[in-house]
């Protein structure tokens, strides 16, 4: 029986757990990314698709899986693959004939990709092609043949490309396996037992083992290093091939050797000395946190090859490169394992190389240029990897210098009112490019006349802005972030736009005199109003517009109406946004929904309400603009109005009503 992708995902978490273990709906919703509602919809068909399995869904208290969970397991491992398109299938091709211990009909991976026998033999052709550089062949049967080394090689490289590139706690097992290790499809075809069990071991080993030491994405590298050969080790094809001409490396090699003694405890199996090596130079070619771990007998060169990279940039970019400390030993820190992985043929990944390469092509080329005198002295060529990774270290430097992104670009984000989505919008924006803008949110109509304005950023199609308009996602997905910073080094590199004509006396009184009117309809705070614990936006919006002030059948017909056109929740930030513009009131208003307990059946802490008078001032729209984005931006100001006590959001309000008044004048 075939499962839908989605189930598969369910029946895979629940078996994860212990024996008797269970997970809540809530973190189950959370973890596949669906809503509360739509999880049960999915679960409904669970008990009919596991009954021939004899596996029961047990629901209360928790999710759980009771019966023969060996039966699921293996009818699971023989689900045909969801492959999205003909790259993911090849690579997922690849890893099934670096797997293979022996050659298997094509009729065989036709059915497991759900594809004909014809593009199987199309992908065969595609991908000897792919393997010829790395030394590697494909016979006519399907059977990849040349060396240990150029097979390690190209297996750890194929499982690289699935990695997603994110900032975590990596040590932590299981931050590391929801946030690193899940989501690709090449990567869910690693022993997943394994990885959870080795992921758990290096976490309880981190001291002892000097883990502490490595930049995530080498400790990445090793832990699909460790997951192959542990899986191919537990086959009884262990690395056979001794690795010649290796530095010397005994400290590196006693460091693996006490981390195999952990994995052969563990594991109930023997390394042979072959793989130990191999460790070896993974833990001693990993780039290290910290500067100046560099063997003494290697200084010079190192230091010599970092003089060369330096002088190699153009004009009064050296002196600058050269003065940087942190730069400097950043830079001394790399360039160790990097000639270590030269040398010994190892390779390195880099996910951002993409991204470098769209957004910072100049700087890129530079960088290569660069790097042609450590070239020419090491007597090898850098890979584009390698250079994308020296590109990280000399942006860092230039941007630290102002030198990097240049202007700030005038930006706007856009929306209906200028209050609600676009709030939001603004804050998560300023946390990736608030260094290289100056952003506010306008509405509609406002945008129209901004001639100062040179980005427009906005959810839904807008006509008539007088700049470049991009329409992007509320969440900003890495396709939106790309085309942001695409937009933003363009127009970095052009003059500014000439300013709005200067104001004069009158309309300078006259904006003081709104603001200061804005600042006190806020005055007396922003309302608490205590709720139930279900989350239903009806329920909620009636008990919002009782206790706002106004007439309370137009505030609430105002505010469901804006929630119909699309709902506004930061679930990351635990909580969800009402708003409207309205002719309900004459005054800005706020107000925060607090479930009893502490947390809403769906995992919320609180809503934000915020309503805005149809016939409103610039100045009130603005301040109740800088209410939802402070909700979204400053994790303080958020706490204490979800958690904490009554004076202290006092507090926290007007702190911000302050700011803006001083801002305003």
């Amino acid at each position: 029986m075939n499962f839908s992708p989605r189930l598969v995902r369910i029946f895979q978490i629940l078996l994860e757990q212990e024996e008797g273990g269970r997970i809540s709906a809530d973190d189950m919703a959370e973890r596949i990314r669906i809503s509360r509602r739509t999880l049960f919809r999915e679960l409904e068909s669970a008990r009919r698709v596991l009954e021939p399995y004899g596996v029961q869904l047990k629901t209360r208290p928790g999710l759980a899986l009771a019966g023969n969970r060996t039966a699921l397991a293996a009818a699971l491992m023989n689900q045909p693959v969801q492959v999205l398109n003909r790259e993911e299938r090849q690579d997922l091709l690849l890893y099934e004939l670096l797997r293979a211990e022996e050659a298997q009909k094509l009729v065989v991976y036709a059915g497991r990709f759900q594809v004909s026998e014809a593009t199987i033999s199309h992908d065969l052709e595609d991908l000897r092609r792919r393997l010829e550089p790395l030394g590697l062949t494909i016979t006519r049967n399907g059977v990849v043949q040349g060396s240990e080394e150029d097979w390690r090689k190209a297996m750890s490289g194929l499982v690289h490309e699935g990695v997603e590139y994110k900032t975590v706690d990596y040590l932590d097992p299981d931050t590391a396996m929801e946030q690193l290790f899940r989501g690709s499809a090449i990567l869910s075809l690693l022993d997943q037992d394994i990885l959870k069990r080795l992921l758990a071991l290096l976490s309880a080993g981190r001291d002892c083992l000097g883990l502490r030491r490595f930049e995530q994405n080498s400790y990445i590298g090793l832990v699909i290093h460790l997951v192959i050969a542990l899986e191919r080790i537990r086959a009884g094809e262990p690395c056979r091939d001794a690795m010649h001409g290796l530095p010397e490396m005994e400290d590196s090699r006693q460091e693996a050797r006490t981390l195999i003694s952990l994995l052969e405890a563990e594991f109930a199996l023997e390394f042979p000395d072959t793989e130990v090596d191999a460790v070896a130079l993974h833990l001693r070619g990993s780039k290290l946190n910290s500067a100046g771990n560099h063997p003494d007998a290697h200084q010079e060169e190192i230091l010599e090859l970092a003089r060369c990279f330096i002088e190699g940039f153009p004009g009064e970019q050296p002196a600058l490169l050269g003065t940087d400390g942190q730069f400097i030993q950043g830079l001394v820190s790399h360039l160790e394992p990097t000639v270590i992985r030269l040398r010994n043929g190892l390779p390195i990944y880099n996910p951002l190389l993409k991204t470098l390469r769209e957004q910072y092509p100049d700087l890129f080329e530079r960088t290569r240029q660069a790097a042609g005198a450590m070239e020419r002295r090491l007597g090898m060529r850098l890979s584009d990897e390698e250079i994308g990774f020296l590109t990280m270290h000399a942006g860092a430097c230039f941007e630290r210098a102002g030198q990097q992104h240049g202007r700030r670009v005038k930006a706007a984000v856009v929306c209906a009112s200028g209050i609600g989505v676009s709030a939001l919008l603004c804050a998560r924006l300023e946390k990736t490019f608030g260094a290289q803008m100056d952003l506010e949110a306008l509405s509609a109509p406002e945008a129209v006349s901004r001639q100062d304005v040179e980005l427009f950023l906005t959810t839904f199609d807008v006509q008539g802005l007088p700049a470049r308009t991009l329409k992007v996602s509320p969440l900003l997905p890495a396709a939106d972030l790309r085309q942001i910073q695409t937009e933003l080094a363009g127009l970095q590199a052009k003059p500014a736009r000439g300013g709005v004509q200067a104001e004069n006396l009158e309309d300078l009184l006259v904006q003081v005199e709104e603001t200061a009117r804005a600042v006190r309809m806020l005055q007396t705070g922003i309302v608490r109003i205590p709720t139930g614990t279900v989350y239903d936006p009806a329920v909620l919006i009636h008990e919002a517009a009782c206790s706002l002030q106004g007439d309370t059948e137009i505030l609430e017909q105002d505010l469901w109406r804006r929630e119909q056109l699309g709902a506004v929740r930061a679930p990351e930030e635990g909580f969800a946004l009402f708003h409207a513009r309205t002719g309900g009131t004459a005054r800005i208003q706020a107000a925060i929904l607090l479930p009893a307990g502490g947390q809403y059946d769906n995992g919320l802490r609180g809503v934000l309400v915020t309503v805005l008078p149809a016939d409103h001032t610039p100045p009130m729209q603005q301040l109740l603009a800088q209410v939802n984005r402070q909700m979204g931006q400053d994790a303080g100001f958020r706490q204490v109005l979800l958690s904490g006590p009554a004076q202290a959001a006092r507090e926290a309000t007007d702190r911000l009503l302050a700011d803006f008044l001083r801002h305003g004048l």
